[in-house]
């Protein structure tokens, strides 16, 4: 199949997905510039003293927030110190509706998640697709990339024949939407499922029966609580709205750095 062609961000700001565990989605994955009427402005944001900064930053639309941490490199270093944690969750509680930040995610990941139109594989842009449980937003051409039926997984990774029930530990979506007599097919993450595969080999290898038993229901917690958290997720893009136009509030930060 024929893959998208887009313009690849910097190497710097998108970690390699081949070893990006499950629930690390990739961050930051296209670099979005403003227009050029606002570089002088940009700049000048980082002579406002940070408590201030971030207390205006604090009033954004978490995507708003997402681009401008992508316009300099002094942005990004200010908004992803762990300092600015707080400015993130603040910008995500401005969303109605939206679920908080799951635990296996820090807040730019969600928000890159949750808002970001391109796909964490080829950066495609215009990408509808969010695969919640998996945490990652995937074009057509890339599922058949990096998802596989539960036929394809047990085959290309036999290990994963030990469970009769792959949904209960290995990350999964219905691909295509499910629709009355369209049921979708089951499809497994399988970057994620060669990670889990791995960690059991070793364990198999080293350690007792117990401490396999262990990692099988931490395994199935995590899913557990990634399918809630999915649940939620997919309920709030069903019901909220949420696109707007990003110019206007870089608009309203430059009137409230101005009036400091």
């Amino acid at each position: 199949m024929p893959r998208h062609s887009a313009h690849r961000p910097d190497s710097s700001l998108v970690p390699d997905t081949n070893h990006t565990p499950l629930l690390e989605s990739p961050l930051l994955p296209h670099e979005h510039r403003y227009s050029g009427k606002y570089d002088g402005f940009l700049e000048r944001l980082t002579e406002v003293p940070l408590d201030i900064l971030f207390e205006i930053f604090s009033h954004l639309h978490p995507l708003d927030l997402l681009r401008l941490a992508r316009t300099t490199k002094t942005l990004r270093s200010i908004l992803m110190q762990r300092s600015a944690t707080s400015v993130w969750k603040a910008t995500i509680s401005n969303v109605d509706g939206l679920p908080p930040c799951p635990p296996d995610l820090d807040e730019p990941e969600y928000v890159n998640l949750a808002f970001d139109d391109h796909c964490h594989f080829c950066f495609v842009s215009g990408v509808n697709d969010i695969f919640w449980s998996c945490r990652v937003r995937c074009c057509k051409s890339c599922v058949d990339e990096h998802f596989v039926s539960e036929y394809d997984l047990k085959k290309k990774i036999p290990l994963a024949s030990a469970y009769k029930k792959s949904r209960a530990i290995f990350p999964f979506i219905v691909y295509p939407k499910p629709r009355p007599y369209k049921p979708g097919r089951i499809l497994f993450y399988l970057p994620i499922a060669e990670r889990y595969v791995t960690e059991l080999a070793q364990l198999q290898g080293t350690c007792s029966q117990g401490t396999l038993r262990d990692w099988s229901r931490k395994k199935t917690e995590e899913q557990d609580r990634r399918l809630s958290h999915a649940a939620l997720c997919e309920s709030w893009s069903s019901h909220w709205v949420h696109k707007r136009s990003s110019e206007v509030n870089l608009l309203i930060i430059v009137f409230l750095v101005a009036a400091c």
